[in-house]
């Protein structure tokens, strides 16, 4: 379009394009197409192109928008940005936006810019055009492409053929200039059947991400000496055509296993379509990842180091991406976020001394569908990352074995959203994971953890089925495997948690503890065996204002509670709570300092429960218990059998005649003595 097809034009240096005066022959509308080409500047709030087209040219010329540009709202609108003009929009631009309409827009000539501050939809519910080869296209105008350039600061393409029914179709570069966008391109961006087809013949720049096919299909062609420029490139290998060259900083890729190792090194080029290629600098700049949309694998070996700004494993749905990192030295720094099973299926090994770094957040499992799993094997193998979600709304797995580490500066999560499944395992003498800061394991999801073998994880405090509705479940299993927090462990805060320690497994908590603790909470508590423990440095309470929550301590496993200078006790059902009990059967409750006088109340009280071999039943006879106060550490060893409990009560089931006359005379008749003691004082008081 010129300014001899126009029928009103600009007047002005600058004012409202919303005021008639301001042009030669009225408002532009319907049938009265304009110009603005006096090297004036007009604008606008909101502008909608319908029925007409509108010509921005010459130098100094300019049209800005505070907020959108639409050119084919419901009709038909065309817009040509020449020799020099200049269009700026403060929010998106739409081309084509309802069903039925048409927008085109041009962009040719030296000088000649579109910046676009957020969103450019090319076909959104209608039929959008940017950028032609041929002479006439709609009508509108007239004239071939030239240069000019384009930019989005945010998304080119965001919805290219978007919507069931729509159509993009970009060709640019015609006499080999230059298209630029400054963030990212879609072809095309939403399901439908939608289909988007690019063809590069000179160069097309894409500042952050090119996405080829994102839920419709799409097709990029590098073709008679084209060039695309990309910070990250997310394709299938197949949709790649041509025998240009794509030079991308990161890719997620289908089709390919893109491998960093001593051979391959860095960076490397994948052949495409008909002599094309796609060079990967691996630079930082870009993402890495693997499976987009299909199946993908990414490996990094030899001691090669890799960085990226994200890392996406299994990027959209159906996609299935899996990265392995493995040897001494051999490294994937991620400055920003990893997700494992973004859309889709991802899957992270760790091995053989390999190391990933996350510089922000971990997410295994990430939105609602996907499957995420890590494993982290092998001394010297390690993720560390700031914060973790295993299960965020998908399922996640974690697995850290064979003296592998994961080290976690703010919290882990397990099952984080409502519906999602996280679980880990740590096994094995030397796997750690380390949790700087709160330990969630059921936060709104299902989360479970086992630690096992020797295998220990440290936090900060730890909630087991945090939130109403969740379920959190902790297992510490055998010798030397160990749970350690420095401040408080909740189980069943408002949810319903379970912590089960058994065959020797050890948890010992740095703060106070509560087992069910608010309204509608449940919590439960095993601990079994002989050398199981759980220690805490504070009190505990069992069921403080929830029902149903019971601490079970069976077959010589042990709960310590309280420790110097703060002391602390054992409360059940104190604050409305009802039906929560202690259970006893062979196993030992020690509280720091004298407590008799406690024991005999929460016996007295209907607290404590025993196993008659058929059920759990309240006793409140004195009789079915020894307990006592042991000053010295001699004296504890021989009733309890453990180290360390020299200055505390101790409170244990009557034994089996057979097993009682191992117990020693001595131990038995000091703890028989210290219960009579306790029992005449509560009787004294009463009379």
């Amino acid at each position: 379009m010129s300014a001899a097809r126009s029928d009103t034009a600009w007047t002005v240096p600058s004012g409202d394009y919303g005021v008639g005066a301001n042009w030669s022959s009225g408002l532009p509308g319907p049938g009265n197409n304009a110009e603005i080409a006096n090297g004036g500047t007009a604008f606008s709030f909101n502008l909608t192109l319908d029925g007409y087209a509108l010509a921005v040219a010459n130098a100094g010329s300019e049209l800005a928008t505070d907020f959108d540009l639409n050119v084919g709202n419901l009709g038909t609108g065309g817009l040509v940005i020449e020799e020099g003009g200049m269009v700026s929009t403060g929010w998106g631009a739409s081309l084509g936006y309802w069903d039925g309409s048409l927008g085109e827009a041009r962009v040719r000539g030296t000088g000649s810019s579109w910046t676009i501050e957020d969103a450019l939809y090319v076909g959104r519910f209608g039929t959008g055009r940017l950028g032609f080869r041929r002479e006439k296209r709609s009508g509108l105008w007239r004239g071939r492409d030239g240069g000019g350039d384009c930019a989005s600061r945010r998304n080119v393409g965001h919805w290219l053929r978007s919507f069931r029914g729509a159509r993009g179709h970009w060709e640019f570069g015609h006499r080999g200039r230059r298209f630029g966008v400054h963030r990212s391109a879609w072809i095309p961006r939403l399901p439908g059947g939608a289909t988007g087809v690019v063809t590069v013949r000179g160069t097309w720049t894409v500042g952050e991400g090119l996405y080829v096919g994102d839920e419709g299909a799409g097709e990029l062609i590098i073709e008679n000496g084209g060039r695309v420029e990309t910070g990250t490139l997310f394709a299938s290998l197949a949709a790649l055509k041509g025998d240009g060259v794509l030079e991308a900083s990161g890719v997620v890729l289908d089709g390919v296993n893109l491998v960093f190792d001593a051979t391959h090194g860095l960076p490397q080029t994948v052949n495409f379509g008909s002599g094309g290629q796609l060079k990967v600098t691996a630079d930082g700049r870009g993402d890495l990842g693997a499976g987009y949309r299909g199946t993908g694998e990414l490996t990094i070996a030899e001691g090669i180091e890799v960085v990226s700004a994200y890392g996406y494993l299994g990027y959209s749905e159906g996609a299935d991406g899996r990265a392995t990192v493995r040897g001494m030295n051999s490294r994937w720094e991620i400055e920003e976020e990893l997700f494992v099973g973004r859309e889709g299926v991802g899957e992270l090994l760790i091995e053989e001394g390999g190391t990933v770094f996350t510089g922000s957040r971990g997410y295994v499992g990430d939105s609602q569908g996907a499957q995420g799993r890590v494993t982290v094997s092998g001394a010297g193998s390690a993720w560390a990352v700031e914060s973790l979600y295993v299960g965020n709304l998908g399922t996640g797995e974690l697995v850290v074995e064979d003296g592998g580490s994961v080290s976690t500066r703010l919290g882990g999560h397990l099952g984080y959203s409502t519906g999602s499944q996280g679980s880990a395992t740590v096994r094995g003498v030397g796997s750690t994971w380390t949790i700087d800061g709160e330990f969630y394991v059921g936060v709104y999801g299902t989360g479970e953890i086992v630690i096992e073998d020797g295998g220990s994880v440290s936090s900060g405090s730890g909630f087991l089925g945090y939130s109403s509705g969740s379920h959190g479940l902790v297992t510490v299993r055998g010798a030397n495997s160990k749970w350690t927090t420095e401040s408080d462990l909740s189980v069943g805060r408002f949810g319903t948690g379970e912590l089960v320690i058994e065959d020797g497994g050890s948890v010992f908590i740095g703060g106070k503890g509560d087992v069910g603790r608010w309204e509608d909470s449940t919590g439960a508590v095993m601990v079994r065996g002989r050398g199981s423990i759980l220690a805490l440095a504070g009190s505990l309470v069992v069921g403080e204002m929830g029902s149903g929550s019971t601490l079970t301590i069976v077959e010589g496993g042990i709960v310590r509670v309280g420790d110097a200078p703060f002391g602390g006790s054992i409360d059940i059902s104190v604050s409305g709570g009802t039906e929560n009990f202690l259970r006893l059967d062979g196993g030992y409750l020690a509280l720091f300092g004298d407590q008799t006088d406690h024991v005999v109340t929460l016996i007295s009280g209907g607290t404590i429960q025993l196993w008659d071999g058929t059920e759990w039943k309240v006793s409140t006879d004195t009789a079915d218990f020894l307990f006592g106060y042991f000053e010295s550490e001699e004296a504890a060893r021989a009733f309890s059998g453990y180290e360390g409990l020299g200055g505390y009560t101790i409170l244990t089931t009557v034994p089996e005649p057979t097993v009682l006359g191992l117990l020693g005379v001595c131990a038995v008749a000091l703890a028989i003595t210290r219960r009579l003691v306790a029992v005449k004082r509560t009787r004294k008081s009463e009379v």
